[in-house]
């Protein structure tokens, strides 16, 4: 993503007009936080790393993130996020999804309506891209989950393909995301107005 920003400098200019763009690394950490190969706990627990957000003390790549998310939305200055993920070519679609409710809080009729609007708007023109707004999420901890349920925040996932399409379709990927999201203005309803 950072590669796709900064090799198109008018892109990179409207996007830098609209807003401060943070891209992080190992946002979803599935192993860095853990020992390699281990998802175990030694009592057997299962553990799932990415899905540490809700946790009173996460690992600290995940703190540090979810302080700044945190104190974004405390000021009212959250506008789009998004982690990035890739299921390789395990699926044959990019898939980019929210979710309806978390904890006590669900989306109103009209933050469902701009919801399903902002995933057509970014999805358009994506490769192989499909959209879903399930009811609640798949996995409890995981960000979207903790930042609906606990600041009434909406934000999005995306799982990139690479079936039949190798790297370039991450590229392209990539560049119709970054171009789509250059293009929406309206992010009020991320955070509960």
């Amino acid at each position: 993503m950072i590669r796709t920003l900064c090799a198109d400098r008018a892109l990179a200019d409207r996007l830098a007009s609209q807003a401060v763009v943070r891209i992080v690394p190992l946002v979803s950490p599935y192993s860095t936080t853990q020992p390699a190969g281990g998802y175990t706990a030694p009592d057997g627990r299962a553990i799932y790393a990415a899905a540490r957000w809700g946790e009173a003390d996460p690992p600290p790549e995940i703190d540090l993130l979810r302080t700044e998310v945190e104190a974004a939305i405390r000021v009212r200055r959250l506008g789009f996020m998004m982690t990035l993920h890739s299921w390789q070519a395990s699926y044959p679609h990019t898939g980019l999804e929210t979710i309806q409710s978390a904890g006590q809080n669900t989306l109103s009729p009209e933050r469902m309506q701009w919801a399903k609007r902002v995933l057509a708007a970014l999805i358009d023109e994506v490769p192989k891209g499909k959209t879903a707004l399930p009811k609640k999420i798949w996995h409890g901890g995981l960000a979207r989950d903790y930042l609906l349920a606990k600041h009434n925040a909406v934000t999005f996932r995306v799982e990139m393909t690479t079936h039949r399409q190798g790297v370039e379709g991450f590229r392209q990927t990539g560049r119709r995301f970054l171009e789509n999201l250059s293009t929406l203005t309206d992010w009020r309803p991320v955070c509960n107005p």
